[in-house]
């Protein structure tokens, strides 16, 4: 993990964020485990408006093997960030 120098600003909108956004309901089923799950197209819609309400903003950039995920406070511009490694199989 990877972050600014100062947190100050994106731990408040962290904060109000997680004051804004509701519980994403499990509303679709993967029959291989039997099991409920958020698709991700229902975690983007219930997260948009909380996300822009806080000043948060965030993007996925492919590098190599790893997805970096970086969020970004966006009047600060303070920032945490967090690779990982694929591991694509057919």
């Amino acid at each position: 993990m990877e972050r600014s120098e100062s947190i100050k600003e994106i731990g408040k909108a962290l904060g109000l964020f997680h004051t804004k956004v509701a519980k994403i309901p499990k509303s679709d089923s993967n029959p291989f485990f039997k099991s409920k799950y958020a698709a991700l197209p229902s975690i983007l819609d219930a997260i948009q408006i909380p996300l822009e309400e806080s000043g948060l903003v965030f993007t996925q950039l492919p590098d190599g093997e790893f997805l970096t995920t970086l969020l970004i406070h966006f009047e600060s511009g303070e920032y945490i960030s967090s690779s990982y490694k694929m591991n694509p199989i057919k």
